[in-house]
């Protein structure tokens, strides 16, 4: 079986320190584990990706000499959306599912949680969707309690079909 790690930047902004060190951390803990480097491009957010920082990471990468072991490399979040909308399809049809409207505010007032590592939970997984207390006036829908699950049923993203 082989060992395979990632590092998977978002190419919303030039590299800086932090990317640095933990590319050498991932880098560090692969060779240290006889593991394998992927480079999966975090693309998902295409208001503020832009394909010059894309070419940038990877000159950078190339001239820190940190070259990934999977080929073809970088791939890409956005090359797997027909496959993940087909999983979440399948989720939804064994009911796995569920909306949530949850905000990590809400869970610590419902919960108790102090410090830590906040843990869901599950409110909304009966089919109940959690509604927000009045937030803003910007949030009426939500400070009115309107779920945000329409007529019980979740309606799942397609994305458009592949070229």
């Amino acid at each position: 079986m082989i060992l395979r790690t990632r590092f998977a930047p978002s190419p919303t902004g030039y590299l800086h320190l932090g990317h640095v060190v933990h590319m050498l951390y991932v880098w560090g803990i692969a060779r240290a584990a006889g593991a394998e480097v992927l480079l999966r491009i975090e693309d998902h957010d295409r208001q503020r990706c832009r394909p010059e920082y894309e070419s940038a990471l990877l000159e950078d990468l190339a001239w820190l000499g940190l070259v990934p072991d999977v080929v073809p490399t970088p791939c890409r979040q956005q090359d797997r959306e027909v496959r993940y909308a087909e999983m979440l399809e399948d989720l939804h049809a064994r009911g796995l599912v569920y909306a949530c409207a949850c905000s990590r505010t809400l869970v610590l007032r419902r919960t108790g949680q102090g410090g830590g590592e906040l843990r869901y939970d599950n409110y909304c997984r009966s089919g109940v969707v959690a509604t927000l207390p009045p937030l803003s006036e910007g949030n009426q829908e939500l400070a009115a309690g309107t779920p945000l699950l329409r007529g019980g049923r979740y309606a799942p993203h397609r994305p458009p079909a592949s070229k």
